[in-house]
C-alpha cells in the first residue's frame, strides 16, 4: 500500500477510465489532514467514476462519509452540493450529475429484506448508474464487484481513506 496526500497529483487525467485508474494495485490509501481535503480528494475520485458503479463507504460513526460523498457527487457533477446531506432517515437520496448517483445510508437497517424494501438490489441490477452506499458494510455480501472506501479517524481532522478495488 501507498500512502498520498489527496489531490489530482500522480492521478491519471480525468475521463480515464475507472479501472484504469491504479491498475497495479487493489488497494490505496490516502492521507487527509482536513475536510477541504476529504472532499477535494472525492471530487478527483469522482471525476473518473463512470456507471455501473457500487460503492461501499465504511467506517465509524462521524468519520466523514457524507463529507467524501460530497466530494465525490460534485466530482460527477451535481452542481448543488447543497443538496447532497447524508440519507439516514430517508434512507435513499438520487442526485444528477453526469449520470444517476443514488446515496443510500444504511445505518437504520439489520437485514437483506430491508435491502430489498429500499430498492438496493434493483439499483444494482439496474446498471445505470452510480450507487453510494454508507455503512456499506451490511451490503457486501450482495455486491460481487465495486469499490470500498473505509475511513479511519485518526484524530481531530485528519482521516486515512483506504480505497480497495473488488
Amino acid at each position: 500500500m501507498s500512502a498520498r496526500t489527496p489531490s489530482a497529483k500522480g492521478l491519471p487525467p480525468a475521463g480515464q477510465p475507472v479501472a484504469g485508474l491504479f491498475p497495479d494495485k487493489a488497494t490505496e490509501v490516502f492521507l487527509s489532514r482536513s475536510v477541504e481535503e476529504t472532499m477535494a480528494w472525492g471530487k478527483t475520485l469522482g471525476a473518473r467514476i463512470s456507471p455501473p458503479l457500487a460503492i461501499l463507504l465504511t467506517g465509524s460513526l462521524g468519520t466523514g462519509k457524507t463529507t467524501l460523498v460530497k466530494g465525490l457527487t460534485s466530482g460527477m457533477g451535481v452542481e448543488e452540493q447543497e443538496e447532497v446531506n447524508s440519507p439516514s432517515y430517508t434512507l435513499m437520496n438520487m442526485y444528477q450529475g453526469r449520470f444517476r448517483i443514488y446515496h443510500l445510508d444504511l445505518y437504520r437497517l439489520s437485514s437483506d429484506r430491508d435491502l430489498d424494501n429500499i430498492g438496493l438490489f434493483d439499483l444494482l441490477e439496474d446498471g445505470s448508474g452510480v450507487v453510494l452506499i454508507e455503512w456499506g458494510e451490511l451490503a457486501s455480501p450482495w455486491i460481487s464487484h465495486g469499490w470500498r472506501i473505509h475511513i479511519d479517524d485518526l484524530g481531530k481532522d485528519e482521516r486515512r481513506l483506504t480505497l480497495q478495488f473488488f
